[in-house]
């Protein structure tokens, strides 16, 4: 018998436990019935350059919103787990950490909370009373990135994840939902350069009395055209309970940097003086000097480096701009001679 008393307060206490766990859950509240909604604006237009580092951030969008929405939680003492995550599959994983593919070629995203993406475990619901509220943090943000080559294009906010913060364990609810809504235009491209010849003159001999002597500064342009539009190459929008509004303090500007590589050697790095080509058997080259290669305001340039042309590049279609450049005759030996004195360069650009 007793024996048999010992399996039945077992069972008993048994029940007595499994049934406290199961109370220990949070449900709508009939105030809030439902997840809250939170909405994500996708909007506006950028220009990713083909030169933007993989991995950067394209665009970005917050929706944080004041409501007093709260759920209630029952069963406690307890604490119960929540996790901010993505409703179904957000998507094939890209080469980047919880960043996620989109219908975009080289177009990746990822949702996140304070710096973290998700999933995100942003604290349990801890509390002490059988019965209490939860007033719930309401703000999400999104974010684009560049995670390899991009193909021009409409981004559909209809076609990127959704996400979601829930309650983990029995009675499991959606605390609040969101959604991405609206469409981006993708702007890529390059600008045609143009071949220039510049015409140095015909230098009178005289003009060079030693080293470090030289001639007049002969300005010309390097042309740039058929160029996209320039947006930014990242945008960002907030959204509240008043509206939505655009964050100019996230803006990036789009800029190309310019990169001069002569086609002879380099006779002075620090004033960007490059060497003469060679003449012809009949016809040598001139002796004693090289031509100094100047940006406008007449700093050397730094040949094989990039800097930035400081163009103001516009939302123009097709648009035009001009990369001014000066260029002289720089002594650079004792003795001077006479003859053909030319030289060529090789302009890159480099679009962000």
């Amino acid at each position: 018998m007793k024996h048999i008393r010992f399996y039945r307060l077992l069972g008993a206490l048994a029940l007595y436990n499994a049934g406290s766990a199961l109370a220990q859950s949070c449900e709508h509240a009939p105030e809030w019935p439902t997840p809250f909604q939170l909405v994500l604006p996708l909007q506006g237009t950028i220009t990713v350059g083909a030169d933007v580092p993989d991995g950067t951030e394209i665009y970005t969008a917050r929706h944080s919103s004041g409501s007093g929405a709260f759920i209630r939680c029952t069963g406690g003492p307890a604490s119960v787990r929540r996790t901010s995550d993505y409703i179904g599959s957000p998507g094939r994983p890209s080469g980047f950490d919880r960043i996620y593919e989109t219908s975009i070629e080289g177009v990746g995203i990822a949702m996140w909370y304070a710096g973290t993406k998700f999933p995100y475990n942003p604290g349990n619901i801890t509390y002490d009373s059988p019965i209490t509220t939860f007033t719930y943090n309401k703000t999400v943000d999104f974010s684009l990135y560049k995670i390899g080559p991009i193909s021009a294009g409409v981004l559909q906010g209809s076609s990127l994840p959704r996400a979601r913060q829930y309650t983990e364990g029995a009675g499991s609810i959606n605390i609040w939902e969101a959604q991405i809504v609206g469409q981006l235009n993708i702007v890529t491209g390059t600008c045609r350069v143009g071949d220039v010849s510049v015409p140095m003159g015909d230098i009178p001999q005289s003009t060079f009395t030693g080293i470090g002597s030289y001639s007049a500064w002969q300005r010309y342009d390097v042309p740039l055209t058929n160029c996209p539009a320039f947006f930014g190459r990242r945008a960002a929008y907030a959204r509240s309970d008043s509206g939505t509004v655009e964050r100019p303090d996230l803006r990036v500007a789009n800029r190309i940097g310019v990169r001069l590589d002569p086609s002879t050697p380099i006779l002075d790095e620090i004033r960007s003086i490059i060497a003469l080509q060679p003449g012809t058997p009949g016809n040598p080259a001139a002796r004693g000097i090289g031509i100094q290669v100047a940006w406008d305001d007449e700093s050397p340039v730094a040949f094989h480096a990039f800097r930035d042309s400081g163009l103001p590049l516009t939302s123009a279609v097709n648009g035009s701009y001009r990369i001014p450049l000066r260029a002289r005759y720089y002594q650079v030996e004792d003795r001077v001679r006479g003859g053909p004195a030319n030289a060529a360069m090789v302009v890159t650009l480099r679009y962000e």
